[in-house]
């Protein structure tokens, strides 16, 4: 499962998994609610974009509340999910905390990034997601994989 809200990302994600009937690919980003959101433009060929620094450079994206749409679509089970949200990353892990959806994700990787007050998000989301999941691998300030408890 793959949600992408930038328009040339999603169909770089299109021409290369489009054919694959294992990976489904979203046109939208995921976020704590529903709407529309400037996607701002930061570095080099758009790395590093966010919807929290504001800039002259920006195209509009779509961001879905993860629960509402895990509750329409049904998932029994994923196999794997990766966030890299740049920055939206610590109120997902918190809504799929509070409304019970962790334990569909067997493999969870994710980087978190460092916005303000991030210590503290990235020790709460620590703390929900070792609720159902364990730490397989990390690295530091890049990325980890969370794993789902047997």
């Amino acid at each position: 499962v793959l949600f992408e809200p930038a328009a040339a990302w999603y169909s770089f994600l299109v021409n290369k998994y489009g054919k694959n009937p294992k990976v489904k690919v979203f046109h939208f980003g995921l976020g704590l609610n529903s709407g529309n959101y400037k996607l701002y433009t930061a570095g080099i060929n758009g790395d590093g974009n966010n919807i929290y620094t504001p800039s002259t450079c920006f195209e509009e994206i779509t961001i879905v509340k993860l629960s509402s749409f895990l509750d329409q679509n049904r998932f029994p089970r994923v196999d794997l999910i990766e966030f890299n949200c740049e920055g939206s990353e610590y109120e997902i892990i918190e809504e799929l905390f509070y409304s019970n959806h962790l334990n569909i994700f067997q493999s969870i990787q994710i980087q978190f990034h460092k916005i303000p007050n991030f210590e503290k998000l990235r020790q709460r989301a620590y703390e929900q997601l070792s609720v159902t999941h364990r730490r397989k691998w990390y690295f530091k300030n890049i990325f980890e994989c969370w794993e789902l408890k047997k």
